[in-house]
């Protein structure tokens, strides 16, 4: 089934709102099949590993060793903390069972470059939503340019740098984290107040009554346990007065025109990091990312257009300290 095919068989469920942010549920009659973990669940189970390539290190790259009998799903943008500084993968990825792999990742810390643990631990967050598309819409170009999976890291702690800085937050390493730490108690109203509800495997959320993102996964059960770390992405933007600053009264057509314009998407095509194809979304005023493995569409994330990424290097090996 393609991914045009998959979007046009949901149903948009009545909007669940808080303050100033809209879930509009994403409706499927497919049955949930179990055949892989979550990244939560492996870590909880001791499972898998997630550490440094090196002793030296590499910004832009993971080691992660699966010792699970099934494959474990790690979402584009959930945050690793721990090592040498904190990441984010830059895709979606289903590592493959009893296997080691590297993944390519971004930093969302950059005053610190020492250990402070062996191994990395899951945050319970995104990286926040803005700051997902942008890197998302980098790793794309990329993809395109030089079949590589690179965001633009200094694009990426500059957007950081900027948001730490309007949201009045103080890191020393200007680290993502502190920022969802100083907010925390806003943000964990959102996530009591927004919940999923039978049958609901994604959805469109809305700010201050404009699309920001899509959200789906192949089946209920995933939905529901990636939900709460979907909110605080979405969460610590409606927090960022910056954003959204033009606010519209609430309609269901927000929600439907950003699923009609991710169905109406052109697809390309590459081999995964993992399993499966990673799946590239280009369209009239949008742009997406997804996996595609197990026979069917795992994962799947569609903003509103973000601006061209420009033609500068990513990035690839070593570190760069925080800016001042």
């Amino acid at each position: 089934m393609s991914i045009k095919e998959v979007l046009q068989n949901l149903k948009v469920g009545e909007p669940v709102c808080f303050h100033e942010i809209a879930m509009f549920p994403l409706l499927s009659e497919e049955e949930d099949i179990v055949d892989y973990l979550t990244l939560d669940e492996a870590l909880a189970a001791n499972q898998i590993s997630i550490k440094e390539v090196s002793e030296g290190g590499s910004v832009p790259e993971l080691k992660v060793v699966n010792s699970a009998t099934k494959p474990v799903l790690m979402l584009d943008g959930e945050e690793l903390l721990g090592a040498k500084q904190n990441r984010v993968p830059n895709l979606t990825i289903l590592i493959p069972p009893e296997q080691t792999i590297v993944i390519p990742v971004s930093c969302v810390e950059s005053g610190r470059w020492n250990s402070v643990s062996s191994e990395f631990a899951a945050a319970c967050r995104y990286q926040y939503v803005s700051g997902r598309a942008k890197r998302m819409n980098q790793v794309s170009y990329s993809l395109n340019l030089h079949e590589e999976r690179c965001s633009d890291q200094g694009a990426v702690w500059m957007d950081l740098e900027e948001k730490v800085l309007r949201m009045n937050v103080d890191s020393d390493t200007n680290a993502m984290s502190d920022m969802f730490v100083k907010y925390d108690n806003d943000i964990e109203e959102f996530v009591k107040n927004l919940s999923s509800i039978p049958g609901q495997t994604g959805a469109v959320f809305c700010i201050r009554g404009q699309a920001a993102g899509l959200e789906l996964f192949d089946q209920a059960a995933t939905f529901k346990r990636q939900l709460p770390k979907m909110v605080r992405s979405y969460a610590i933007d409606q927090l960022d007065k910056a954003l959204y600053t033009e606010e519209k009264e609430l309609d269901s057509a927000c929600a439907n025109m950003l699923l009609a314009q991710a169905a109406s998407c052109t697809e390309k095509r590459y081999p995964a990091t993992g399993l499966g194809v990673d799946i590239r979304l280009k369209g009239e005023g949008v742009s997406g990312a997804g996996l595609e493995a197990l026979g069917r569409l795992i994962q799947l994330s569609v903003f509103p257009a973000q601006p061209e990424t420009d033609s500068s290097e990513p990035i690839r090996h070593g570190r760069l300290h925080r800016r001042r």
